[in-house]
């Protein structure tokens, strides 16, 4: 099994209309004491190369970094999502056309300080994109969210429930897994896409080092 720690010091440099080197660090103004691992780091971890933010997709750039756990456990808290830090739900619903499109059931949480932090590939019971896009998720457009608070499982074994959107389609040992990103843009916005919320500017900030300082560790999923 390969484990890195370490960030590479060599950065690579992206499209300023997808990622931007020079956006402020986010979240910002938040101390070690205002954030939490957004799962549970002791059985998860972040995927090394094609899980790592700006990695190739194609002609496109992974614009988040994907967690995942190579083991099938018992407990649903070992595939439960919590709240990186305190803020106000800002999208919340099914990211997609089918079951296995998109991001799948994503909450996108405002931490009121111009940083966004999203989940996707969240778990689903029932799946119902098109008649009631939320009623499959534990938080609402709106709510208020604690530090830490749970806000959805990227699996759920008590019902027999995967990961949503494209995950599904991915390696096999990287299926359950939830997508998480960071962004950049100004707090106070909300909406029914994700565009809404992130703007035409689109600066996804690179979570590495926020995750890594949290005590993750970036994993091959081969072993």
């Amino acid at each position: 099994m390969m484990i890195k720690s370490l960030i590479p010091a060599a950065a690579l440099v992206f499209s300023a209309s997808l990622l931007s080197a020079s956006q402020a660090a986010c979240p910002p103004g938040l101390t070690q004491e205002d954030i939490v691992p957004p799962t549970d780091k002791s059985r998860t971890f972040i995927r090394l190369g094609a899980g790592e933010f700006g990695s190739a997709r194609g002609s496109k750039t992974h614009t988040g970094v994907d967690i995942l756990t190579r083991a099938s456990y018992p407990d649903r808290e070992a595939y439960a999502v919590y709240a990186l830090g305190a803020g106000t739900v800002a999208y919340a619903k099914f990211n997609g056309v089918t079951l296995d499109d998109g991001f799948g059931n994503t909450i996108v949480v405002d931490h009121g300080n111009d940083c966004y932090s999203m989940y996707a590939h969240l778990a689903s019971d029932p799946f119902t994109p098109m008649n009631d896009e939320s009623s499959a998720l534990l938080m609402s457009k709106g709510q208020t969210v604690a530090k830490g608070e749970l806000i959805g499982y990227f699996v759920d074994q008590t019902v027999g429930v995967h990961s949503t959107g494209n995950a599904m389609r991915t390696a096999a040992g990287a299926r359950w897994q939830t997508h998480f990103e960071l962004w950049h843009a100004p707090s106070g916005r909300s909406g029914a896409t994700l565009k809404a919320i992130y703007g035409e500017e689109a600066n996804r900030t690179d979570p590495t080092s926020t995750l890594l300082s949290l005590g993750y560790k970036i994993e091959d999923i081969a072993q």
